[in-house]
Parts: C-alpha cells; structure tokens; sequence
C-alpha cells in the first residue's frame, strides 16, 4: 500500500512578489530565514530545507548597501541542512552590469563564489518566475523523494510513501496509516488510524 506525502509549501510572509507554485498548496508563514520551505523542515526546531529567492537588483543591492544584513541571514541559511540561494535572471546580466549599481561584475560574481565555496549553500541561475517556481518545486520533490527512502525502513511491511500529486484527482482513497516525522510532524495525507514512527 501506498501512502501519500501530504506536501506544503511555507512561503515567507514578507514576499512581495510570490513564485507562482501550482504542484502543492502554499501556505503563508513568517519563516525564521528565506522565502520558501516545507512545512514540518523549516523551522530552528527541524532546520532541514530552506530556499531564499533573489532578483538581479535584490541580489546586488544585498551584496553591497546591504551586505551586512545579507550576510547576517546567510549565517542563518547554514544552520539548514539544505540551503539554496535562487536567483531570478541570467549570469550574463550580472557579467555585462545589467543592473544599477556601480559595483563591479566581477566583485558581485566573486561574493557569490565565496558564498558557494565557504558554505553549504548552492547558488542556482533561473531566467524568470515561472522557471524559478519549476525549479522550487523540483527541488522540494527531491528533497520529499530523499525524505521516503530514509524512512522506509520504518514503514510497517508493505507499506510505502508516494508525493502526493494534488494537481490530479484522487483515484483511490487512502486508509490506514499517519506518518511523522521525529518531531510529531505529520507527514502525509489523513487516514484511519494513527501510528508514529518517531525514533
């Protein structure tokens, strides 16, 4: 039997403009640090996935009049197991100073290598929203398929864990079990009765 992943995207409450994230429903929260999470994996007591999307323009005013602070919350990205740093525009815009700010090109990009080289976070490239929202959802999806395999060993016999796919309607009704995480986080879709497999 399969049981369903029952997914939620947690986006920060002080984004402005939001991804347009279709695959889950998200659910608007104040994180403690970065734009987009999952619910159950983005707090200080489980800090497992966190997200912080950037513009052209955020990224080169945080990397300059904003360095400090920016650099504040990059202390608290790599208190997360996963951090990625998502920026919406092309490397070649930073390259050709497509962007209004005297800094140099080459002082931004650098900034960004030390980021990458002296933290876990991954600096990753998307052309637009629509994109960014794809390669937000991509990586939760991983993040979710990772999270299956480690508990599988402590799934009762015959029992699995699927992502749930809310863009498509159910075919079955699931019964049986509840699963959480070793916080009491519930991690997948309701059924009838209710086991933990905390550690």
């Amino acid at each position: 039997m399969k049981i369903p992943l029952a997914v939620t995207v947690l986006q920060d409450s002080r984004e402005q403009q939001p991804l347009p994230i279709t695959k889950y429903p998200v659910e608007v929260v104040g994180l403690p640090v970065g734009d987009y999470s999952l619910k159950g994996f983005g707090s200080w007591e489980n800090p497992r996935i966190t997200i912080e999307r950037k513009t052209i323009a955020d990224l080169v005013s945080s990397l300059t009049s904003g360095r400090e602070r920016f650099f504040r919350e990059i202390q608290g990205l790599c208190r997360f197991e996963r951090a990625f740093l998502v920026i919406e525009g092309e490397v070649c815009q930073i390259e050709m100073g497509q962007y209004k700010s005297r800094a140099y090109p080459q002082s931004i990009l650098g900034s960004l290598e030390a980021i990458e080289v002296r933290t876990s976070i991954k600096v990753l490239w998307c052309y637009d929203a629509e994109r960014m929202a794809r390669r937000v959802e991509g990586l939760f999806e991983k993040f979710l398929s990772g999270m299956c395999k480690q508990l599988r060993p402590l799934l009762p016999p015959g029992v699995s864990l699927a992502i749930a796919d809310l863009t498509k309607p159910k075919a079955e009704h699931y019964t049986g079990v509840r699963v959480y995480d070793t916080l009491g986080h519930e991690l997948v879709a309701p059924g009838v009765e209710t086991i933990s497999l905390e550690a």
